[in-house]
Protein backbone atom coordinates (compact mmCIF):
# COMPACT_ATOMS: atom_id res chain seq x y z
CA UNK A 1 0.00 0.00 0.00
CA UNK A 2 2.77 2.43 0.90
CA UNK A 3 4.56 1.66 -2.37
CA UNK A 4 1.48 2.67 -4.32
CA UNK A 5 1.14 5.91 -2.38
CA UNK A 6 4.75 6.80 -3.17
CA UNK A 7 4.53 5.65 -6.81
CA UNK A 8 7.44 3.26 -6.24
CA UNK A 9 8.39 0.36 -8.46
CA UNK A 10 7.88 -3.25 -7.43
CA UNK A 11 11.64 -3.75 -6.98
CA UNK A 12 11.85 -1.09 -4.26
CA UNK A 13 12.82 -2.60 -0.89
CA UNK A 14 10.30 -2.16 1.93
CA UNK A 15 11.68 -1.18 5.35
CA UNK A 16 10.82 -3.91 7.86
CA UNK A 17 11.59 -2.06 11.12
CA UNK A 18 8.54 0.22 11.27
CA UNK A 19 6.16 -2.69 10.72
CA UNK A 20 7.94 -4.70 13.42
CA UNK A 21 7.71 -1.78 15.86
CA UNK A 22 3.99 -1.30 15.17
CA UNK A 23 3.36 -5.03 15.63
CA UNK A 24 5.22 -4.88 18.95
CA UNK A 25 3.03 -2.05 20.21
CA UNK A 26 -0.13 -3.84 19.09
CA UNK A 27 0.99 -7.01 20.86
CA UNK A 28 1.87 -5.06 23.99
CA UNK A 29 -1.44 -3.22 24.14
CA UNK A 30 -3.93 -5.78 22.80
CA UNK A 31 -2.03 -9.09 22.65
CA UNK A 32 -4.09 -10.92 25.29
CA UNK A 33 -7.37 -9.79 23.78
CA UNK A 34 -6.29 -10.76 20.26
CA UNK A 35 -5.11 -14.18 21.47
CA UNK A 36 -8.32 -14.83 23.41
CA UNK A 37 -10.48 -13.80 20.46
CA UNK A 38 -8.50 -15.97 18.05
CA UNK A 39 -8.66 -19.02 20.32
CA UNK A 40 -12.39 -18.55 20.81
CA UNK A 41 -12.92 -18.15 17.05
CA UNK A 42 -10.83 -21.25 16.32
CA UNK A 43 -12.81 -23.28 18.85
CA UNK A 44 -9.98 -23.99 21.27
CA UNK A 45 -11.48 -22.14 24.19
Amino acid sequence: MMLRLRNAESGTPIPFGPYLAIAGWIALLWGDQITRTYLQFAGFK
